[in-house]
Formats: structure tokens, C-alpha cells, sequence
């Protein structure tokens, strides 16, 4: 985005992709393959469903399960680095007087 002058304005430089009408109709017209997909989301019956899929998990619960792995994992270490510092300042010796 550009900025001109002393204004704070921003040109929008974005343009308008086609319509899913305007799209479909150029792919039924020139017979292209549809290269655009997703992935399919199928699970096997004795799986049973699975919580990231399932639309009635707590996903915040998720999200916090999450967030306390990360923290643990930078708390352990932290605590290395604690430990690598230490027998550093044991080791300088002490002035004698």
C-alpha cells in the first residue's frame, strides 16, 4: 500500500476474483478437471469420532491442554538453563586477603 503526502489514506489496490456462477461456467464450458479441493474428512466407524472433528468438543478445553504443554515445556527449560548457570558462579574462586 502506498501512502502519498502527509495523509494517512491508503489506496486499496485489490481486485475482484470471479464468481463460483462465472467460475463453474467456465469449467463445465472448456471440460478442465476441478483442481481446487479439500481434503476429505472421513473417519472409520470403529474409530469413533474423533474430538477435532466432532462439533460438540470443547475446543477451548483443547486449546488450554495445548497451551499447558507449551508451558511445561518452556518451564523444564528454563529450569536447564537454571541449572547450567549455577555451577558456573560455584566455580569462581574466592578473592584472598
Amino acid at each position: 500500500m502506498k501512502t502519498f503526502g502527509r495523509t494517512d489514506l491508503e489506496i486499496n489496490n485489490s481486485i475482484e476474483g470471479e464468481t463460483i456462477e462465472v467460475k463453474l461456467e467456465r469449467i463445465i464450458t472448456t471440460k478442465e478437471p476441478i483442481e481446487q479441493t479439500t481434503d476429505i474428512i472421513h473417519q472409520e466407524r470403529r474409530a469413533g469420532i474423533q474430538p477435532e472433528y466432532d462439533i460438540r468438543t470443547d475446543k477451548m478445553q483443547i486449546a488450554i491442554e495445548g497451551m499447558n504443554a507449551v508451558t511445561n515445556q518452556f518451564l523444564i527449560e528454563r529450569e536447564e538453563g537454571h541449572k547450567e548457570q549455577e555451577p558456573k558462579d560455584q566455580e569462581t574462586p574466592e578473592p584472598e586477603q
